[in-house]
Protein backbone atom coordinates (compact mmCIF):
# COMPACT_ATOMS: atom_id res chain seq x y z
CA UNK A 1 0.00 0.00 0.00
CA UNK A 2 1.39 3.27 -1.24
CA UNK A 3 1.39 6.49 1.16
CA UNK A 4 -1.18 7.50 -0.60
CA UNK A 5 -3.47 5.41 -0.43
CA UNK A 6 -2.78 4.91 3.17
CA UNK A 7 -3.80 8.76 3.96
CA UNK A 8 -7.09 8.45 1.87
CA UNK A 9 -8.23 5.79 3.86
CA UNK A 10 -7.06 7.69 7.36
CA UNK A 11 -9.11 10.65 6.01
CA UNK A 12 -12.03 8.53 5.13
CA UNK A 13 -12.11 6.53 8.24
CA UNK A 14 -11.79 10.08 10.11
CA UNK A 15 -14.39 11.47 7.98
CA UNK A 16 -16.96 8.49 8.84
CA UNK A 17 -15.76 8.88 12.93
CA UNK A 18 -16.94 12.56 12.52
CA UNK A 19 -20.03 11.85 11.28
CA UNK A 20 -21.08 9.49 13.85
CA UNK A 21 -20.20 11.53 16.64
CA UNK A 22 -22.35 14.46 14.73
CA UNK A 23 -25.45 12.17 14.39
CA UNK A 24 -25.08 10.16 17.75
CA UNK A 25 -27.29 12.25 19.90
CA UNK A 26 -28.42 9.96 22.80
CA UNK A 27 -32.46 10.12 23.45
CA UNK A 28 -33.24 12.35 26.11
CA UNK A 29 -33.99 11.48 29.41
CA UNK A 30 -36.31 12.91 32.56
CA UNK A 31 -36.40 15.73 32.88
CA UNK A 32 -37.12 16.15 29.32
CA UNK A 33 -37.50 20.34 29.61
CA UNK A 34 -35.08 21.78 32.40
CA UNK A 35 -37.20 23.54 34.22
CA UNK A 36 -37.53 27.65 34.37
CA UNK A 37 -34.90 29.23 37.28
CA UNK A 38 -36.59 31.35 39.81
CA UNK A 39 -35.14 34.48 38.25
CA UNK A 40 -36.11 34.32 34.08
CA UNK A 41 -36.63 36.15 31.16
CA UNK A 42 -37.24 35.56 27.46
CA UNK A 43 -39.18 37.13 24.32
CA UNK A 44 -41.94 35.09 22.86
CA UNK A 45 -42.73 35.48 18.95
CA UNK A 46 -45.27 33.81 16.96
CA UNK A 47 -46.07 33.70 13.75
CA UNK A 48 -48.49 35.40 11.51
CA UNK A 49 -51.96 33.63 12.37
CA UNK A 50 -53.21 31.00 9.56
CA UNK A 51 -54.50 31.87 6.37
CA UNK A 52 -58.21 32.82 6.31
CA UNK A 53 -58.65 34.78 9.53
CA UNK A 54 -60.61 37.10 9.55
CA UNK A 55 -59.65 40.77 9.90
CA UNK A 56 -62.55 41.46 11.75
CA UNK A 57 -61.42 38.91 14.65
CA UNK A 58 -60.08 40.31 18.14
CA UNK A 59 -56.27 41.68 18.05
CA UNK A 60 -53.80 38.67 18.24
CA UNK A 61 -50.56 38.49 20.48
CA UNK A 62 -47.68 38.42 18.06
CA UNK A 63 -44.65 39.19 20.77
CA UNK A 64 -44.59 38.74 24.38
CA UNK A 65 -41.70 39.69 26.56
CA UNK A 66 -41.11 38.17 30.33
CA UNK A 67 -39.67 38.64 33.04
CA UNK A 68 -39.66 36.23 36.17
CA UNK A 69 -38.74 36.73 39.63
CA UNK A 70 -39.95 33.65 42.05
CA UNK A 71 -43.33 33.41 41.46
CA UNK A 72 -44.02 36.83 40.66
CA UNK A 73 -44.17 37.28 36.03
CA UNK A 74 -44.12 40.55 34.01
CA UNK A 75 -45.61 40.57 30.41
CA UNK A 76 -45.89 42.85 27.93
CA UNK A 77 -47.63 41.91 25.21
CA UNK A 78 -47.49 43.43 21.64
CA UNK A 79 -50.76 42.82 19.61
CA UNK A 80 -51.34 42.56 15.58
CA UNK A 81 -52.99 45.74 16.10
CA UNK A 82 -49.78 47.81 17.02
CA UNK A 83 -51.17 47.98 20.69
CA UNK A 84 -49.44 46.87 24.04
CA UNK A 85 -50.54 45.32 26.96
CA UNK A 86 -48.94 45.19 30.33
CA UNK A 87 -49.90 42.32 32.76
CA UNK A 88 -48.16 41.21 35.73
CA UNK A 89 -48.69 37.71 37.61
CA UNK A 90 -48.97 37.99 41.51
CA UNK A 91 -50.55 35.54 43.97
CA UNK A 92 -52.73 33.70 41.29
CA UNK A 93 -54.23 37.03 40.13
CA UNK A 94 -53.44 39.14 36.75
CA UNK A 95 -53.25 42.74 37.13
CA UNK A 96 -53.73 43.72 33.62
CA UNK A 97 -53.70 47.14 32.19
CA UNK A 98 -56.52 48.41 29.49
CA UNK A 99 -54.47 49.16 26.49
CA UNK A 100 -57.11 52.06 25.76
CA UNK A 101 -58.17 53.59 28.79
CA UNK A 102 -54.83 52.72 30.67
CA UNK A 103 -56.94 51.58 33.80
CA UNK A 104 -55.74 48.73 35.86
CA UNK A 105 -57.69 45.68 36.75
CA UNK A 106 -57.26 42.54 39.21
CA UNK A 107 -58.69 39.53 37.19
CA UNK A 108 -59.41 36.14 39.24
CA UNK A 109 -57.81 33.47 37.43
CA UNK A 110 -61.32 31.39 37.89
CA UNK A 111 -63.08 34.02 36.22
CA UNK A 112 -60.79 35.24 33.73
CA UNK A 113 -61.16 34.03 29.81
CA UNK A 114 -57.83 35.34 29.30
CA UNK A 115 -56.23 33.03 31.71
CA UNK A 116 -55.98 30.05 29.91
CA UNK A 117 -54.18 31.90 26.91
CA UNK A 118 -50.86 32.69 29.48
CA UNK A 119 -51.30 29.20 30.07
CA UNK A 120 -51.34 28.01 26.41
CA UNK A 121 -47.99 30.51 25.90
CA UNK A 122 -46.10 29.89 28.44
CA UNK A 123 -42.78 27.62 28.76
CA UNK A 124 -43.43 26.39 31.82
CA UNK A 125 -46.32 24.32 30.91
CA UNK A 126 -44.74 21.42 29.69
CA UNK A 127 -46.69 18.53 31.69
CA UNK A 128 -47.62 17.02 28.49
CA UNK A 129 -43.65 16.53 27.41
CA UNK A 130 -43.77 12.49 28.54
CA UNK A 131 -41.62 9.58 27.23
CA UNK A 132 -44.43 8.24 24.70
CA UNK A 133 -44.73 11.73 23.07
CA UNK A 134 -40.98 11.74 21.69
CA UNK A 135 -40.89 11.52 18.28
CA UNK A 136 -36.99 11.69 17.14
CA UNK A 137 -33.84 14.42 16.89
CA UNK A 138 -34.42 17.39 14.28
CA UNK A 139 -31.76 19.57 13.14
CA UNK A 140 -31.91 23.09 11.42
CA UNK A 141 -29.63 26.17 11.51
CA UNK A 142 -30.45 26.85 15.43
CA UNK A 143 -28.88 23.62 16.29
CA UNK A 144 -30.48 20.14 17.16
CA UNK A 145 -34.00 19.73 18.83
CA UNK A 146 -35.41 16.75 20.72
CA UNK A 147 -39.11 16.91 19.22
CA UNK A 148 -42.19 15.85 21.10
CA UNK A 149 -45.50 15.41 19.81
CA UNK A 150 -48.91 15.55 21.40
CA UNK A 151 -50.52 12.97 19.24
CA UNK A 152 -46.97 10.88 19.59
CA UNK A 153 -46.69 10.63 15.72
CA UNK A 154 -43.71 12.45 13.80
CA UNK A 155 -46.18 13.74 11.44
CA UNK A 156 -44.44 15.27 7.71
CA UNK A 157 -43.32 17.96 6.36
CA UNK A 158 -39.51 19.94 7.62
CA UNK A 159 -39.01 21.43 10.67
CA UNK A 160 -39.88 25.15 11.18
CA UNK A 161 -36.20 26.00 11.83
CA UNK A 162 -35.57 24.85 8.43
CA UNK A 163 -38.45 25.92 6.58
CA UNK A 164 -40.05 28.75 8.48
CA UNK A 165 -43.57 29.17 6.55
CA UNK A 166 -44.21 25.73 7.32
CA UNK A 167 -47.42 25.83 9.44
CA UNK A 168 -47.85 22.22 11.34
CA UNK A 169 -51.76 20.73 11.71
CA UNK A 170 -53.47 21.34 14.71
CA UNK A 171 -52.07 20.08 17.97
CA UNK A 172 -49.28 20.49 19.93
CA UNK A 173 -45.46 19.60 18.90
CA UNK A 174 -42.45 21.04 21.02
CA UNK A 175 -38.47 21.70 19.84
CA UNK A 176 -36.61 20.85 23.16
CA UNK A 177 -33.10 22.48 22.70
CA UNK A 178 -30.28 19.58 22.75
CA UNK A 179 -27.67 21.55 24.20
CA UNK A 180 -29.72 23.96 26.70
CA UNK A 181 -32.80 21.82 27.65
CA UNK A 182 -34.98 23.96 27.57
CA UNK A 183 -37.87 24.97 25.57
CA UNK A 184 -36.85 26.10 21.85
CA UNK A 185 -40.14 26.06 20.09
CA UNK A 186 -43.77 24.86 20.27
CA UNK A 187 -47.01 25.23 18.04
CA UNK A 188 -50.30 25.04 19.18
CA UNK A 189 -53.75 26.08 17.92
CA UNK A 190 -52.42 26.09 14.44
CA UNK A 191 -49.81 28.38 15.88
CA UNK A 192 -45.84 28.56 16.00
CA UNK A 193 -43.97 30.15 18.44
CA UNK A 194 -40.24 30.92 19.54
CA UNK A 195 -38.39 31.59 22.73
CA UNK A 196 -34.99 33.41 23.12
CA UNK A 197 -33.86 33.39 26.22
CA UNK A 198 -32.62 37.16 27.65
CA UNK A 199 -31.17 38.42 30.58
CA UNK A 200 -32.45 37.51 33.91
CA UNK A 201 -33.08 39.89 36.73
CA UNK A 202 -30.87 39.41 39.35
CA UNK A 203 -33.30 40.72 42.00
CA UNK A 204 -37.15 40.78 42.97
CA UNK A 205 -39.54 42.73 40.59
CA UNK A 206 -41.21 45.66 41.71
CA UNK A 207 -45.07 46.66 40.48
CA UNK A 208 -44.97 49.90 38.97
CA UNK A 209 -47.11 52.65 41.29
CA UNK A 210 -50.03 51.91 39.17
CA UNK A 211 -50.42 48.33 39.94
CA UNK A 212 -49.32 48.35 43.65
CA UNK A 213 -51.88 50.84 44.19
CA UNK A 214 -54.55 48.69 42.77
CA UNK A 215 -53.18 45.18 43.99
CA UNK A 216 -53.04 47.07 47.66
CA UNK A 217 -56.67 48.35 47.29
CA UNK A 218 -57.27 44.60 46.11
CA UNK A 219 -56.16 43.17 49.09
CA UNK A 220 -57.53 45.70 51.61
CA UNK A 221 -61.13 44.81 50.62
CA UNK A 222 -60.25 41.34 50.66
CA UNK A 223 -59.29 41.86 54.35
CA UNK A 224 -61.48 39.52 56.60
CA UNK A 225 -60.97 42.02 59.51
CA UNK A 226 -62.58 45.02 57.41
CA UNK A 227 -65.70 42.57 56.61
CA UNK A 228 -69.15 43.79 58.44
CA UNK A 229 -70.66 41.11 60.41
CA UNK A 230 -74.51 41.33 61.65
CA UNK A 231 -74.38 41.91 65.36
CA UNK A 232 -75.32 38.89 67.30
CA UNK A 233 -78.19 38.14 68.82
Amino acid sequence: MNRLTLLSGIHLILLGSAAVAQDSIPAPVPPFVKPAPAFDAYVLRLKDPPKGASSQAAPELIQREATRSRDVVRYVDSLSDGSKVETWILGGKRIVEDPQTHSVSVMDPDHDPVAVVYKIYDPANVDWITADKYVGVEKGEAGSFYVFDLNGSSGSGASPYVQSDYLLPSGRRAWVDVQSGRLAQCSVNKRIYTIEYTQAPTGDLVLPEAFARVWQKFQADRNPLKIERPPRD
